[in-house]
């Protein structure tokens, strides 16, 4: 019982207890200190007091405002619906969830991305088997993987169940491509067939037990036991049951629930009879099992005729599911209870098992993603930019509220209120300042706009009836005094407001910090600095670090989902006329380099021709004018070769055939390797440009030279006046500047994209062999295979040569000369010698020394000593080239691209977002290197799937010649 209760009423507030009696009591406390012996009434009639407890008042309706719940301030603030990424703030569905960064999460994918699918099985390609863990050998392919699916129900009709695989397939392909990693693939994708069971079974049950609801239960259980069925939980369930909400959103982004990890069981290897006899042992209302036998439909029998299951068990064929199919007859299902035998009724059983399946299978397969997710608040409008002025606060008597003072009083008290009004006018603009400030805490943090504004202010509602107070001249109109303080107020504002930039840069570095980013500030800066001069780059740079940040920020959500996703190489791509990808979506382009771009501040991170924006930026290039390389239109390079005159006058270098176009064109000298990195490093700095005056041939010229540390002096320019002279340096360096920023962008190149196709005989291997006298042979395929063709054929060799083996060497003769060769078992043939003998009787030495090598030899693991290739005609590729590799191919020529500590910065940052698993290296090619990359780049992505194999693995081949010679290049 509460203590007024008790007194049986309640007691008086205290003084103090609230936040307005605090303000007043600090307030009055104040005016003690400052006026001492001056003021001695502080009682609340002294108007001094009564100021006093008006602003103390105005001060806590400010102060409730700004404890108002942030969704209520920022709704009103945005003016309309809150949506997920608004400020950063992101909804958990959209923040905590990823796309499959491993096996279990692409398992969740496909079990809720498609109908009819029980369970679903990956493993990498090249294991031995399904169920084995453990890394692939050395060099052998990696980044593939093979998906194994079982049906949820299989048709009794072949045709009808083999239509059913082949869409189940179709639509897993089309997931897996949708949801693939960065230098993964798919391999293959097989749907079990099903191996069908069937039970005896005598049971005795206890006296209230349903016959038919036990047996029911106990084919849901077998099968269960057989092939787990994946549960889906439901957002409220997860919570109810207390699991953290990182926990409940940890993995892939579902359409029909959530999926433990725990449901994700591994495939059953052996059906064990006697574990069986357990689980139906534990079924409710079931006394003992008396009998049970297990059989199955085996191909090597009768059709008809089943094989038992004995209690050593059965290990399940890789390409078989188990399923426990629903009897005809009742004819082998025994039930006893209280001594008397019966048999179920199966009608009822099927009704029975149906409602269990019901409540247990797709449990939340049909509910809407929108019920498991976790709703914005959706805040309302409570006017907190509307201000009450503290004049109408006041008594009426005070005559400074919108009453007035009556006519007729003396002109001293009209003056005497007007001057109370100007008095607490500062107060109240203050006021309403800070609730405009509040109202717009949305556009302080808003990361999708472009506002460069910290402060904010309002005027005052009722500022006509004080014009009074503001008009400068007794003259001047109503609507110019008020025109007039609108515009002081603004001007103040943006004068408070200098440090706007700064601010919003540390509100966005805030955000970042949620998510635990930190944008490489420091380092861009200096970057930008050394390359555009302090001058023109700082005001713009801090504007463009403002925007990089906050399209980080804003885009965030995708970007942390997609972080380690690659593109949808299956879906066909229009090359436009400029050699850009039409990429609407920004899909085609991975999140990975997105990122890396903002980070970087590049501003445009599409994919698009590099070297067609160079040969369209109105740069033209003549490669030969009588040993002169010009560079014309807007922008016109000169490289001065034997035979031009150079003429001297008053230090200017004047190439005398190009005086006439000097008031027309730009003109750049240097070597042709050169000129254009050159350019545009030196081109954007205001001090590289020197104007100087002229009279020569009588005619006055203001000639602008440029002027850099690596060369003499060059004139570039003439201009009949000194103003026009400038107007051309801003123009030439603007277009320079702008030519850099459209240059820079990143090629990302996935190694295992140009791999032949796996299925193929495009696979080979070798290996050596020691002769144990200082010599060895060296082995290969005896025909190119596909990739799994040729592991089998590994693995065969590798675990076959020493031992008991099948594997045998002969001697075998082709076209007049020998090779020894591997045969495997039923005489396959493995491996030959690389190298081939003149005569048998070598050959057969040599295969002595090698069988006597392998008696005395432990067991050879000759996958460390092997190699593994990928074949294109006559061409081979090690297959380390492609897995778990990358290239970055970026331009050279850009300004920023040119100095060491960006492209420093650059590995690191990738080196940072990069998955650990995956080796990158980044590659800096000229315009001509460039150029040539390109057009096969282009010619390779713009293959569709229709085109012939030998096609693409041309074009293919041509971009890995291409980066092993830039890889070899980065060496020297």
């Amino acid at each position: 019982m509460s203590e007024a209760i008790k007194k049986g009423y309640i007691a008086k507030k205290d003084k103090g207890s609230g936040e307005y009696e605090n303000l007043y009591l600090e307030g009055i406390a104040l005016l003690q200190q400052l006026s001492g012996a001056q003021w001695t009434d502080y009682n609340e009639h002294d108007p001094g007091v009564t100021i006093l407890e008006n602003l103390a008042y105005t001060l806590t309706n400010l102060s409730h405002k700004t404890g108002l719940p942030v969704q209520d301030i920022l709704a009103e603030s945005k003016g309309s619906k809150l949506e997920s990424g608004d400020n950063g703030f992101f909804v958990p569905s959209e923040i905590l969830t990823t796309n499959p960064v491993n096996i279990i999460d692409l398992r969740k994918v496909f079990i809720d991305g498609i109908t009819n699918v029980k369970n679903v099985w990956i493993k990498s390609h090249g294991q031995p088997q399904l169920n084995l863990s453990g890394a692939l050998p050395p060099g052998r392919l990696k980044g593939l993987y093979h998906i194994y699916i079982e049906m949820y129900e299989y048709d009794s009709d072949a045709e009808a169940r083999r239509q059913e695989a082949d869409r189940i397939v179709g639509e897993a392909r089309e997931l897996f491509h949708a949801h693939r990693n960065l230098c993964e693939d798919l391999y293959d994708i097989s749907v079990f067939e099903p191996m069908q069971l069937q039970i005896k079974l005598k049971l005795t049950l206890d006296d209230i037990a349903s016959g038919e609801e036990v047996l029911a239960n106990i084919y849901y259980e077998i099968n269960d036991y057989l092939t787990h069925e994946v549960r889906f939980h439901s957002l409220w369930e997860l919570q109810a049951n207390n699991e953290d909400i990182n926990t409940i959103f940890d993995g892939p982004l579902l359409e029909n629930g959530f999926i433990s990890d725990d449901e994700l069981k591994d495939k059953l290897n052996t059906i064990i009879p006697s574990d069986i006899i357990k689980l139906m042992a534990k079924v409710k209302g079931v006394v003992s099992v008396d009998f049970f036998e297990l059989a199955y439909d085996s191909n090597d029998k009768p059709a008809g005729q089943l094989t038992i299951i004995n209690e050593e068990g059965l290990l399940i064929p890789e390409n078989l599911s188990p399923v426990l199919i629903f009897p005809e007859s009742n004819t082998h299902l025994v039930f006893e209870s209280e001594g008397v035998e019966f048999l179920p009724d199966l009608k009822e059983v099927q009704k029975q098992l149906s409602y269990i399946k019901a409540m247990n299978y797709g449990n939340f397969k049909s509910v809407s993603r929108a019920i498991n997710t976790i709703d914005i608040p959706e805040g309302s409008n409570l006017g907190i930019a509307s201000y009450y002025s503290i004049r109408e606060q006041f008594p009426v008597a005070y005559g400074i509220g919108q009453y007035g003072l009556r006519k007729g009083l003396p002109a001293g008290r009209y003056a005497q209120v007007n001057q109370l009004k100007a008095y607490l006018l500062p107060f109240d603009q203050l006021m309403t300042n800070f609730l405009s400030q509040l109202s717009h805490l949305y556009t302080i943090y808003d990361v999708k706009g472009e506002g460069l504004q910290s402060y904010f202010y309002q005027e005052l509602e009722d500022m006509p009836d004080l014009v009074a107070l503001i008009r400068s001249d007794v003259f001047e109109k109503e609507e110019a005094s008020l025109h007039h303080w609108k515009t002081t107020l603004q001007h103040l504002n943006v004068q408070a407001d200098r440090s706007a930039i700064e601010r919003l840069n540390q509100v966005a570095d805030h955000l970042l910090a949620r998510f635990g980013e930190q944008f490489p500030s420091y380092a861009l800066r200096k970057i930008n600095t050394h390359n555009y001069d302090k001058k023109l780059t700082s005001r713009q740079f801090e504007n463009n670090l403002l925007l990089w940040k906050r399209k980080l920020i804003a885009d965030y959500g995708q970007l942390s989902y997609n972080r380690a996703k690659a593109c949808d190489y299956t879906q066909a791509v229009k090359i436009t006329s400029d050699y850009t990808i039409e990429d609407p979506e920004k899909k085609f382009t991975p999140a990975i380099v997105q990122k890396m771009a903002i980070l970087m501040g590049i501003k445009n991170f599409e994919t698009r021709s590099l070297s067609h924006i160079m040969a369209n930026s109105g740069i033209t290039r003549y490669k030969e004018r009588e040993g002169v390389e010009v560079i014309r239109e807007q922008l016109e390079i000169v490289h001065a070769g034997e035979g031009v005159t150079i003429v001297l006058e008053e230090d200017i270098i004047v190439v005398d055939e190009l005086v006439e176009n000097l008031r027309a064109w730009f003109y750049f000298l240097g070597s042709s390797d050169k000129v254009l990195k050159d350019t545009l490093k030196n081109g954007v700095l205001l001090k590289n440009y020197l104007i100087k005056k002229s009279k020569a041939n009588e005619k006055s010229a203001y000639y602008i030279l440029f002027v850099t540390e690596e060369k003499k002096p060059n004139i570039i320019h003439a201009s009949d006046s000194e103003e026009e002279a400038k107007q051309a340096i801003a123009y030439a360096i603007n277009f320079l500047t702008n030519l850099n920023d459209k240059c820079e962008g990143v090629y990302l190149i996935e190694h295992l994209l140009l791999a032949p196709p796996y299925t193929g005989n495009y696979f080979g291997f070798s290996f050596t062999l020691s002769l144990g006298d200082s010599r060895s042979l060296t082995f290969g395929q005896t025909a190119l295979k596909s990739n799994n063709a040729r592991n089998l054929d590994v693995d065969e060799i590798t675990s076959n040569l020493t031992g008991s083996s099948t594997t045998s060497f002969r001697v075998v003769g082709i076209n007049e000369k020998f090779v020894i060769q591997i045969f495997g078992e039923n005489e396959q043939q493995l491996a030959v010698t690389t190298n081939t003998y003149d005569n048998e009787q070598a050959a057969q030495q040599d295969l002595a020394l090698i069988v006597r090598q392998l008696n005395i030899a432990e067991p050879m693991q000759l996958t460390d000593k092997g190699r593994y290739f990928a074949y294109y005609g006559n061409q081979k590729v090690d297959e380390t080239f492609f897995s778990f590799q990358m290239s970055f191919i970026l331009p050279s020529w850009p300004v920023r691209f040119q100095h060491n500590n960006f492209r420093t910065k650059f590995d690191n940052i990738a080196y940072e977002q990069v998955p650990i698993h995956i080796a990158f290296q980044s590659y800096w090619l000229d315009l001509k290197d460039m150029a040539a990359f390109e057009k096969r780049y282009y010619q390779w992505v713009g293959l569709s799937n229709n085109e012939p194999v030998e096609t693409k693995m041309a074009g293919a081949y041509e971009l890995i010649k291409q980066i092993q010679q830039f890889k070899r290049s980065t060496k020297r």
